[in-house]
């Protein structure tokens, strides 16, 4: 015999096998499964990733008894009534994502407009009911914005303003120009000791970095009683020291290596005549244990006795 009962479907079965038994099965009606809530993205989102997350809710509500939120359907589409032809993506019935359903890349396109919806069947095995559809909801992806170019290279502009030939190289009478400009201010100390550590190891202008390692860490200690001039590096690993230094010319008046990281000065020449008064140019080059050579900067040094 069957009973109805509120608004579920029993069927109560009689069996006699030394007396009598009754079971009941309970059938999901999908007119009766309410349709899913979407939560994400919300209607009219904008600015949307091209691989969103997808979110509904489900609520059975408590007169649909005996059935259970089994497999989930979701579609996304061009159009907001999911014609033939507009629906992009479509997943049938799931296992795997009853709630929340990750969009696969390639899926979304920049810049457009899309609707999703979903819907759920029950989990009975004789009869198996769908749900009505979400209320689709609309979104947009958002806007694809070129990256900005790369920066150009460093060209040492700075430098090559010196370069009066266009050779990419300071010549002899370029740097004359340049010392002129530097006694006047017209030049900053940094760059003129850029300049002249080009000019000295006719480095390219044009592409110049200050190639490789610069040591900063040179120190100068001199004391004028004893007329000595100390150069001292400190870092570490260092092996040996070389010290040179020249007038405002460019002509070479002093260069000595030792081993160790301090060498003295007594201000002679290397011809053993004292230099005169005067600003004069100083590189010291390092070399490490390993056999790394740095080159500290070019610096000023004032001679006055």
């Amino acid at each position: 015999m069957k009973l109805k009962h509120g608004l579920g479907i029993f069927t109560a079965v009689a069996v006699v096998v030394g007396g009598i038994a009754w079971s009941t099965q309970a059938q999901c009606v999908g007119s009766l499964l309410p349709a899913p809530i979407p939560k994400n993205p919300s209607d009219n989102a904008t600015e949307v990733s091209l691989t969103p997350t997808l979110e509904i809710s489900v609520t059975l509500p408590p007169y649909v008894v005996f059935c259970d939120h089994d497999r989930t359907q979701w579609q996304i589409a061009t159009s907001a009534d999911f014609a033939e032809g507009t629906i992009v993506y479509d997943t049938d019935f799931v296992y795997y994502a009853l709630t929340a359903l990750p969009v696969p890349s390639g899926v979304l396109k920049f810049n457009m407009s899309y609707w999703w919806r979903a819907r759920y069947k029950d989990d009975q095995l004789y009869i198996e009911s769908n749900s009505p559809w979400s209320s689709p909801r609309k979104f947009t992806t958002r806007t694809f914005h070129t990256p900005p170019p790369p920066p150009p290279p460093p060209t040492n502009n700075g430098l090559r303003q010196f370069d009066a030939n266009g050779n990419c190289v300071i010549d002899d009478p370029e740097f004359f120009v340049s010392i002129d400009q530097w006694i006047s201010d017209q030049v900053t100390d940094g760059l003129f000791f850029e300049l002249v550590d080009l000019w000295i190891s006719q480095s390219s202008v044009c592409s110049s970095s200050a190639a490789g390692r610069k040591l900063n860490t040179i120190s100068l200690q001199t004391s004028a009683a004893q007329g000595i001039a100390t150069f001292k590096a400190s870092d570490q690993g260092i092996s040996s020291l070389s010290v040179e230094i020249f007038d405002l010319v460019g002509r070479r008046v002093f260069s000595q290596d030792v081993a160790g990281t301090q060498l003295a000065w007594n201000r002679k020449a290397n011809d053993g005549q004292p230099v005169a008064n005067g600003i004069y140019l100083y590189i010291v080059t390092v070399c490490g244990i390993d056999g790394e050579v740095v080159k500290s900067n070019v610096r000023k040094l004032t001679v006055l006795r």
